[in-house]
C-alpha cells in the first residue's frame, strides 16, 4: 500500500455519506444510541470470524509502527532514549520468543513425538512459564501520574482512569500516562494491561471480546470505576482506553450497566483510541459523552472500531446488529498505532477537531460544560 500524502484536515458532518468526500478527518456520530446487544452467535463462530478479520486486514500490518522515526522525547520510538530502546528490544523479544516457542514446540512434537520432544519442550515450557510469571506479577493499578506543577488533589472532584493497549511495557505505559496527565492537566490513574508480546496480546484480545473474558486488569478497572460512580463526592469520571484497552473498557461498561443505577452514569465519560473492541454499549444514552479516535490505516483500528462502528465506512454486513455508541473521529490517510507517537501528538492539533471533540476541550486543564 502506498503511503498517503499529507492533506488538510477538515470535518465531515454526520449527514454526509462517507464515500462522498476525501477529507482527512471525519467525524461521525449517531443521534440515537442503539439498545444494548448481546451476541447470540456461538463463541466458536465468533472466534473463527475474528481470525478471518485479522487475516483480511493484514495488508495494514506493516504500517503498525509507521511513521517510525520521531524527534519527540515523549514518543515510544524516540531512539535517543535508552528505556525506549530497551522497550523495543523487549517487544521484539517477547513477540518472537513466544511465537517461535509455541510454533517450534508444535513442529518438534509432530516430527518426533511427544516423548522424545519432551527433552526440548520441558525446558522451553519452564522458561516461558517464568517469563509469563514475571510479567503477570507486575502491579495492575499504579499511583496516579501527576503533571509537573500540579498537586495530587488537583481536580479532586474528578477521577481519570487509563487502560493501555497491545504490546505496551511499563516504560511506554508510564510514558502514555504521563503525557495524558500533562496534556489534560489532571492526575491520571493508570491501569496496567500487561503485555506478553504482540501476537499473544492479539490472541488474548480476540478471546476477551468473543468470550467476554475478564482479565485481572479488567476486574480491577471495573471495581475502581464502580467505586467512583457510587461515591457522591466524585462529580466526573473519565475512562480512557487505547487498543486492547478499548476491549477492557467495553467489557467494564457492560458489567457496570448491569449493576449500577442508570442515574450514576451521568458523570461518566468514555474516550478510546484505536479501540480493538467489537461493541460499545450505551442503551438510552445513559453515558452522555463517548468518543472514539482511529487512524484510517491502523491495523488494530481496522480489526476493531473501524470494522464494527456503524458509521466507519468499513463496517461489515454481519456487524449490523453490533451496538456501538459514540462519535467516531477517523484520521483519514493516517498510519500507526502507538498512543503518544501516532495519536496524542497528531490528532489534537486540528482546530476543527478541537471545535467538535469534547475531549479536546479538556486540553490544558479545560472544563467543558
Amino acid at each position: 500500500m502506498a503511503l498517503p500524502s499529507s492533506r488538510p484536515i477538515s470535518k465531515i458532518s454526520e449527514q454526509r455519506s462517507p464515500a462522498a468526500t476525501d477529507e482527512m478527518f471525519a467525524s461521525r456520530s449517531d443521534k440515537e444510541a442503539p439498545p444494548a446487544v448481546v451476541s447470540v452467535t456461538s463463541p466458536f463462530d465468533l472466534l473463527v470470524r475474528d481470525v478471518r478479520i485479522v487475516f483480511s486486514k493484514l495488508r495494514y500490518f506493516h504500517l503498525l509502527l509507521w511513521p517510525f522515526f520521531t524527534k519527540k522525547p515523549e514518543d515510544e520510538l524516540y531512539l535517543q532514549s535508552l528505556p525506549n530502546i530497551l522497550s523495543i528490544f523487549r517487544f521484539v523479544f517477547l513477540t518472537s520468543f513466544y511465537t517461535l516457542g509455541w510454533v517450534g514446540a508444535i513442529i518438534i512434537a509432530l516430527g518426533f513425538g511427544i516423548a522424545p520432544a519432551s527433552v526440548v519442550l520441558l525446558p522451553l515450557a519452564v522458561v516461558l512459564g517464568l517469563i509469563t510469571w514475571w510479567i503477570l506479577s507486575e502491579e495492575v493499578i499504579l499511583e496516579p501520574q501527576i503533571a509537573p506543577g500540579l498537586h495530587r488533589d488537583t481536580k479532586s472532584e474528578e477521577r481519570w482512569f487509563f487502560v493501555n493497549g497491545i504490546g505496551v511495557n511499563r516504560n511506554w505505559f508510564n510514558g502514555n500516562s504521563k503525557l495524558l496527565a500533562e496534556m489534560f492537566q489532571r492526575p491520571i490513574t493508570p491501569i496496567n494491561n500487561k503485555s506478553l508480546g504482540f501476537w499473544l496480546d492479539l490472541v488474548q484480545s480476540i478471546i476477551q471480546r468473543d468470550l467476554e473474558y475478564f482479565t485481572q486488569d479488567g476486574r480491577v478497572c471495573y471495581q475502581v470505576v464502580k467505586d467512583a460512580l457510587m461515591e457522591d463526592s466524585v462529580k466526573k469520571i473519565v475512562l480512557l482506553g487505547h487498543s486492547q484497552g478499548g476491549i477492557i473498557v467495553s467489557l467494564v461498561i457492560d458489567r457496570l450497566l448491569a449493576e449500577v443505577p442508570p442515574e450514576k452514569f451521568e458523570k461518566l465519560e468514555v474516550y478510546t483510541f484505536a479501540s480493538a473492541a467489537n461493541h460499545m454499549n450505551n442503551p438510552g444514552k445513559v453515558i452522555r459523552h463517548m468518543e472514539h479516535y482511529a487512524n484510517e490505516y491502523d491495523f488494530v483500528s481496522q480489526i476493531g472500531v473501524l470494522h464494527f462502528h456503524p458509521r466507519s465506512g468499513f463496517r461489515a454486513s454481519y456487524a449490523a446488529n453490533n451496538a456501538w455508541d459514540g462519535t467516531l473521529f477517523i484520521n483519514k490517510g493516517a498510519t500507526g498505532h502507538l498512543l503518544n507517537q501516532h495519536y496524542l501528538h497528531k490528532i489534537f492539533n486540528d482546530p476543527l477537531l478541537k471545535e467538535n471533540s469534547r475531549l479536546c476541550q479538556y486540553l490544558g486543564g479545560g472544563n467543558p460544560s
